[in-house]
């Protein structure tokens, strides 16, 4: 579900977004 919340939590951010989940 990471790629999801990735997808959704940055479409705009994705740098942001995946720095989030991976942390």
């Amino acid at each position: 579900q990471s790629a999801l919340v990735v997808i959704s939590h940055g479409l705009g951010d994705s740098a942001e977004g995946f720095a989030d989940v991976a942390e």
